[in-house]
């Protein structure tokens, strides 16, 4: 499981072999023309999706997304949960809620979602 370390710390590029102690951070070394590249730095961290913790990485920080509490639509994807922000997952802010952090978007967030689904439909029968 992520620790939420760097997975990528080195930052830098250029010609040559990588500086001393940079291959376990992240440097890669290369011997064709044009082949260096910037990497960004990544992180390791897990977003609860469903039942499930899911294991993510970025170089935007950590970042997970659930339904808001008064959600009450079905959209699977949503009500899940998952890695990244809501933007990304192509859902609007009125219905998704955005955090920072491992496992931000934890079980106790989704219950309430869940709950709200149940009244709702509670409300529906009555």
């Amino acid at each position: 499981s992520p620790d939420n370390t760097k997975v990528v710390e080195f930052e830098g590029y250029g010609c040559g072999p990588c500086p001393d102690g940079t291959a376990a951070k992240g440097c890669v070394e290369c011997d064709a023309d044009d082949c260096n590249a910037w990497s960004a730095k990544t992180v390791a961290y897990q977003c609860h999706e469903g039942e499930a913790k899911a294991n993510c990485t970025s170089n935007s920080g950590m970042n997970c997304f659930s339904a808001r509490s008064n959600y009450t639509g079905n959209e699977d994807k949503l009500t899940k949960g998952g890695c990244g922000t809501c933007a990304e997952a192509k859902f609007n802010t009125s219905i998704c809620l955005d955090c920072k952090g491992d496992l931000c978007n934890g079980a106790g967030r989704m219950a309430v979602s869940f709950l709200a689904l149940l009244l709702a439909v509670a409300y529906w029968f009555s």
